[in-house]
Protein backbone atom coordinates (compact mmCIF):
# COMPACT_ATOMS: atom_id res chain seq x y z
CA UNK A 1 0.00 0.00 0.00
CA UNK A 2 2.82 2.04 0.99
CA UNK A 3 4.77 1.40 -2.08
CA UNK A 4 0.83 2.27 -4.51
CA UNK A 5 0.61 5.70 -2.71
CA UNK A 6 4.69 6.55 -2.97
CA UNK A 7 4.10 5.62 -6.88
CA UNK A 8 0.44 7.94 -6.82
CA UNK A 9 2.34 11.11 -4.69
CA UNK A 10 5.05 11.02 -7.92
CA UNK A 11 2.36 10.54 -10.70
CA UNK A 12 1.16 13.94 -9.08
CA UNK A 13 4.26 15.63 -9.88
CA UNK A 14 5.77 15.02 -6.59
CA UNK A 15 9.78 14.36 -6.42
CA UNK A 16 10.56 10.44 -6.19
CA UNK A 17 12.11 11.18 -2.81
CA UNK A 18 9.42 13.30 -1.27
CA UNK A 19 6.84 10.79 -2.51
CA UNK A 20 8.85 7.77 -0.56
CA UNK A 21 9.45 10.15 2.92
CA UNK A 22 5.92 10.54 3.64
CA UNK A 23 4.77 7.17 2.44
CA UNK A 24 7.63 5.85 5.15
CA UNK A 25 5.92 8.11 7.81
CA UNK A 26 4.02 6.20 10.41
CA UNK A 27 1.35 7.89 12.20
CA UNK A 28 0.49 4.85 14.64
CA UNK A 29 3.97 4.32 15.69
CA UNK A 30 4.82 7.60 18.28
CA UNK A 31 8.26 6.56 18.74
CA UNK A 32 9.15 6.16 15.15
CA UNK A 33 11.40 9.01 14.00
CA UNK A 34 10.30 10.60 10.63
CA UNK A 35 13.05 12.59 8.41
CA UNK A 36 10.65 15.29 7.48
CA UNK A 37 7.84 17.41 9.65
CA UNK A 38 5.09 19.06 7.99
CA UNK A 39 2.15 20.44 11.59
CA UNK A 40 -0.61 20.69 9.16
CA UNK A 41 -0.04 17.27 7.47
CA UNK A 42 0.73 15.09 10.20
CA UNK A 43 -2.10 17.46 12.91
CA UNK A 44 -4.31 19.21 10.91
CA UNK A 45 -2.28 22.38 12.57
CA UNK A 46 -2.33 25.03 10.08
CA UNK A 47 -1.64 27.85 12.15
CA UNK A 48 1.16 26.79 14.78
CA UNK A 49 1.35 25.03 17.42
CA UNK A 50 -0.02 26.62 21.67
CA UNK A 51 2.40 25.17 23.00
CA UNK A 52 6.44 23.80 21.80
CA UNK A 53 8.29 22.01 25.17
CA UNK A 54 12.21 20.94 24.44
CA UNK A 55 14.82 19.73 25.98
CA UNK A 56 17.25 20.33 22.67
CA UNK A 57 20.60 18.80 22.05
CA UNK A 58 23.79 19.42 22.99
CA UNK A 59 26.09 19.64 20.27
CA UNK A 60 28.81 22.20 19.96
CA UNK A 61 29.08 24.09 16.99
CA UNK A 62 32.21 22.42 15.75
CA UNK A 63 30.19 18.68 15.49
CA UNK A 64 26.85 19.82 14.20
CA UNK A 65 27.92 18.67 10.34
CA UNK A 66 27.37 19.19 6.68
CA UNK A 67 23.73 20.77 7.58
CA UNK A 68 25.49 23.55 9.15
CA UNK A 69 25.95 26.22 6.69
CA UNK A 70 22.03 25.63 5.28
CA UNK A 71 21.25 26.02 9.17
CA UNK A 72 22.93 29.49 9.64
CA UNK A 73 20.83 30.53 6.25
CA UNK A 74 17.68 29.56 7.24
CA UNK A 75 18.15 31.13 11.07
CA UNK A 76 20.62 33.90 10.24
CA UNK A 77 18.52 36.03 12.73
CA UNK A 78 19.28 33.97 15.73
CA UNK A 79 22.15 32.19 15.13
CA UNK A 80 25.98 32.78 14.07
CA UNK A 81 28.76 30.03 13.07
CA UNK A 82 29.64 30.04 16.46
CA UNK A 83 26.31 29.29 17.67
CA UNK A 84 25.62 25.69 19.71
CA UNK A 85 23.09 23.36 18.02
CA UNK A 86 20.39 24.28 20.36
CA UNK A 87 20.26 28.37 19.22
CA UNK A 88 18.65 26.92 16.15
CA UNK A 89 15.77 24.98 17.87
CA UNK A 90 14.94 27.90 19.90
CA UNK A 91 14.65 29.51 16.45
CA UNK A 92 12.86 26.60 14.96
CA UNK A 93 10.69 26.09 18.37
CA UNK A 94 9.02 30.11 17.55
CA UNK A 95 8.31 29.42 13.85
CA UNK A 96 6.12 26.13 14.90
CA UNK A 97 4.27 28.31 17.32
CA UNK A 98 1.06 30.32 16.85
CA UNK A 99 1.08 34.11 17.78
CA UNK A 100 0.62 34.12 21.76
CA UNK A 101 1.91 30.59 22.09
CA UNK A 102 4.01 29.69 24.62
CA UNK A 103 7.98 28.15 24.73
CA UNK A 104 9.08 26.56 26.96
CA UNK A 105 13.09 24.74 26.70
CA UNK A 106 15.34 22.94 29.15
CA UNK A 107 18.71 24.42 27.80
CA UNK A 108 22.15 25.33 28.23
CA UNK A 109 22.86 28.31 30.06
CA UNK A 110 25.68 29.42 27.83
CA UNK A 111 23.67 31.85 25.61
CA UNK A 112 22.67 33.72 28.36
CA UNK A 113 26.19 35.16 28.18
CA UNK A 114 28.57 33.78 25.61
CA UNK A 115 29.38 36.10 22.62
CA UNK A 116 27.12 34.04 20.00
CA UNK A 117 24.50 34.68 22.61
CA UNK A 118 23.86 38.19 21.70
CA UNK A 119 22.29 37.54 18.41
CA UNK A 120 19.82 34.98 20.15
CA UNK A 121 19.30 37.54 22.82
CA UNK A 122 18.05 40.18 20.52
CA UNK A 123 16.22 37.42 18.48
CA UNK A 124 13.72 36.75 21.46
CA UNK A 125 13.54 40.18 22.30
CA UNK A 126 12.10 41.12 19.42
CA UNK A 127 9.50 38.58 18.64
CA UNK A 128 8.88 37.10 22.41
CA UNK A 129 7.72 38.15 25.39
CA UNK A 130 10.84 36.30 28.04
CA UNK A 131 8.67 35.79 30.78
CA UNK A 132 11.17 33.81 32.58
CA UNK A 133 14.25 32.14 33.26
CA UNK A 134 15.13 30.02 35.99
CA UNK A 135 18.50 28.81 37.40
CA UNK A 136 19.15 26.35 40.22
CA UNK A 137 22.50 26.73 42.39
CA UNK A 138 21.70 23.40 43.75
CA UNK A 139 20.39 20.72 41.49
CA UNK A 140 20.60 20.21 37.92
CA UNK A 141 17.47 19.75 35.71
CA UNK A 142 19.48 16.82 34.49
CA UNK A 143 21.69 15.06 36.88
CA UNK A 144 23.92 13.47 34.38
CA UNK A 145 24.07 16.33 31.88
CA UNK A 146 27.78 18.14 31.87
CA UNK A 147 26.42 21.18 31.31
CA UNK A 148 24.57 23.80 33.36
CA UNK A 149 20.98 24.34 32.42
CA UNK A 150 18.07 26.73 32.52
CA UNK A 151 15.26 27.10 32.40
CA UNK A 152 13.49 29.46 29.36
CA UNK A 153 9.74 30.25 29.02
CA UNK A 154 8.71 32.77 25.99
CA UNK A 155 5.14 33.82 24.51
CA UNK A 156 5.80 34.64 21.28
CA UNK A 157 4.44 38.11 20.82
CA UNK A 158 5.86 41.84 19.05
CA UNK A 159 4.09 43.83 22.00
CA UNK A 160 6.13 45.50 24.79
CA UNK A 161 3.86 43.66 27.46
CA UNK A 162 5.53 43.02 30.70
CA UNK A 163 9.04 42.20 32.20
CA UNK A 164 11.43 39.46 32.45
CA UNK A 165 11.56 37.91 35.62
CA UNK A 166 15.24 36.13 35.93
CA UNK A 167 14.80 33.26 39.12
CA UNK A 168 17.89 32.04 40.71
CA UNK A 169 16.02 29.21 42.78
CA UNK A 170 18.02 28.17 46.26
CA UNK A 171 16.32 24.86 47.09
CA UNK A 172 15.16 22.49 44.90
CA UNK A 173 12.77 23.72 41.81
CA UNK A 174 9.83 22.33 43.75
CA UNK A 175 10.39 24.14 47.33
CA UNK A 176 11.71 27.10 45.54
CA UNK A 177 8.60 27.83 43.25
CA UNK A 178 6.07 26.92 46.29
CA UNK A 179 7.86 29.43 48.79
CA UNK A 180 8.96 32.85 47.46
CA UNK A 181 11.77 33.22 50.38
CA UNK A 182 14.14 30.06 48.25
CA UNK A 183 14.26 31.99 45.09
CA UNK A 184 16.20 35.53 44.13
CA UNK A 185 14.27 37.14 41.80
CA UNK A 186 15.24 40.12 39.20
CA UNK A 187 12.44 41.81 36.89
CA UNK A 188 13.74 43.48 33.53
CA UNK A 189 11.75 44.91 30.86
CA UNK A 190 12.29 44.53 27.82
CA UNK A 191 13.22 48.26 27.26
CA UNK A 192 15.65 48.03 29.99
CA UNK A 193 17.69 44.55 28.32
CA UNK A 194 17.68 46.01 24.75
CA UNK A 195 19.30 49.70 26.20
CA UNK A 196 21.92 47.37 28.76
CA UNK A 197 22.85 45.19 25.67
CA UNK A 198 23.30 47.84 23.35
CA UNK A 199 26.41 50.14 22.51
CA UNK A 200 25.87 53.60 22.96
CA UNK A 201 28.29 54.55 20.35
CA UNK A 202 27.56 52.44 17.46
CA UNK A 203 24.02 52.02 19.07
CA UNK A 204 24.45 47.92 17.91
CA UNK A 205 23.36 45.20 19.69
CA UNK A 206 25.89 43.64 21.28
CA UNK A 207 24.62 41.36 23.91
CA UNK A 208 24.58 41.17 27.60
CA UNK A 209 25.76 38.84 30.35
CA UNK A 210 22.01 37.89 31.49
CA UNK A 211 23.18 34.74 33.47
CA UNK A 212 26.29 36.67 35.13
CA UNK A 213 24.24 39.79 36.11
CA UNK A 214 20.57 38.57 36.95
CA UNK A 215 20.78 34.97 37.94
CA UNK A 216 24.40 34.33 39.32
CA UNK A 217 25.04 38.17 40.62
CA UNK A 218 25.16 38.41 44.54
CA UNK A 219 23.42 40.92 46.73
CA UNK A 220 26.65 42.90 46.65
CA UNK A 221 27.34 42.95 42.53
CA UNK A 222 23.85 44.23 42.43
CA UNK A 223 24.58 46.85 45.00
CA UNK A 224 27.34 48.23 43.66
CA UNK A 225 25.83 48.69 40.12
CA UNK A 226 23.57 50.48 42.02
CA UNK A 227 25.28 52.93 43.28
CA UNK A 228 28.25 53.21 41.26
CA UNK A 229 26.71 52.46 37.63
CA UNK A 230 28.18 56.26 36.42
CA UNK A 231 31.20 55.59 37.21
CA UNK A 232 31.68 51.94 35.87
CA UNK A 233 32.86 51.54 32.31
CA UNK A 234 32.91 47.42 29.90
CA UNK A 235 36.16 45.54 30.65
CA UNK A 236 35.88 45.48 26.78
CA UNK A 237 36.59 49.22 26.74
CA UNK A 238 39.99 49.08 28.76
CA UNK A 239 41.05 45.74 27.80
CA UNK A 240 41.29 43.24 25.11
CA UNK A 241 38.95 40.15 26.15
CA UNK A 242 39.67 37.27 24.48
CA UNK A 243 38.34 33.60 24.17
CA UNK A 244 41.15 30.83 26.10
CA UNK A 245 42.03 27.54 24.28
CA UNK A 246 39.05 25.73 23.05
CA UNK A 247 39.99 22.03 22.73
CA UNK A 248 37.01 20.84 20.17
CA UNK A 249 37.22 17.68 21.35
CA UNK A 250 36.76 17.88 25.74
CA UNK A 251 35.69 14.26 25.61
CA UNK A 252 39.26 13.14 24.32
CA UNK A 253 41.37 16.05 26.33
CA UNK A 254 39.26 15.73 29.53
CA UNK A 255 39.68 12.58 31.43
CA UNK A 256 38.11 11.30 34.44
CA UNK A 257 40.46 9.10 37.09
CA UNK A 258 38.85 6.23 36.26
CA UNK A 259 40.21 6.61 32.44
CA UNK A 260 43.65 7.27 33.80
CA UNK A 261 43.37 4.08 35.28
CA UNK A 262 42.21 2.20 32.62
CA UNK A 263 45.00 3.39 29.67
CA UNK A 264 47.75 4.26 33.33
CA UNK A 265 48.24 7.73 31.79
CA UNK A 266 51.30 9.07 33.28
CA UNK A 267 51.16 11.81 35.56
CA UNK A 268 53.38 14.20 33.59
CA UNK A 269 50.70 13.97 30.95
CA UNK A 270 48.20 15.38 32.85
CA UNK A 271 47.11 18.57 34.45
CA UNK A 272 44.00 19.19 37.06
CA UNK A 273 41.14 21.24 35.64
CA UNK A 274 37.94 23.05 36.20
CA UNK A 275 35.22 22.11 33.73
CA UNK A 276 32.65 24.35 36.04
CA UNK A 277 33.13 26.89 38.80
CA UNK A 278 30.24 24.45 40.71
CA UNK A 279 33.08 22.35 41.05
CA UNK A 280 34.84 24.48 43.41
CA UNK A 281 33.22 26.54 46.41
CA UNK A 282 36.27 27.97 47.57
CA UNK A 283 38.79 30.74 46.03
CA UNK A 284 41.50 28.40 46.54
CA UNK A 285 41.31 24.97 44.53
CA UNK A 286 41.92 21.94 45.97
CA UNK A 287 43.05 19.76 43.29
CA UNK A 288 42.18 16.41 44.95
CA UNK A 289 38.47 17.46 44.68
CA UNK A 290 38.16 17.68 41.36
CA UNK A 291 36.53 15.24 39.01
CA UNK A 292 38.81 15.58 35.75
CA UNK A 293 42.21 15.97 34.29
CA UNK A 294 43.68 17.31 31.30
CA UNK A 295 45.22 15.37 28.88
CA UNK A 296 48.69 17.75 27.96
CA UNK A 297 51.10 15.79 25.74
CA UNK A 298 53.65 17.48 22.84
CA UNK A 299 55.79 14.39 21.95
CA UNK A 300 55.48 13.08 19.31
CA UNK A 301 54.64 9.04 19.04
CA UNK A 302 58.39 7.73 18.75
CA UNK A 303 59.04 9.78 21.77
CA UNK A 304 55.77 7.73 23.66
CA UNK A 305 56.58 4.09 22.87
CA UNK A 306 55.10 2.58 25.27
CA UNK A 307 53.52 4.83 27.45
CA UNK A 308 49.93 4.93 28.52
CA UNK A 309 49.55 8.17 26.66
CA UNK A 310 50.38 6.46 23.70
CA UNK A 311 48.10 3.49 24.31
CA UNK A 312 45.14 6.14 25.43
CA UNK A 313 45.89 8.23 22.10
Amino acid sequence: MREALAEELNAAGLPEDDAKKITQWDPYHPNAPAPWFDPQYMFGIADGFDVVIGNPPYVRQESIGPHKSSLLVLYRDAATARSDLYCYFYARGLQLLRDGGMHVFVCSNSWLDVGYGAKLQEHLLKNTHIQAIYESAVERQFSTADINTIISVLRKTTANDGATRFVHLLESFEAAVAEGGQRREIAKSRAELIAAATNPQSEKFIGDKWGGKYLCGLDIYHHILNKCADKLVRLGNVADVFLGIITGANEFFYLTQEQVDMWTVEPEYLRPIIKSPRESRRLIVNHSTLANQIFMCHRNKAELAGTGALAYI
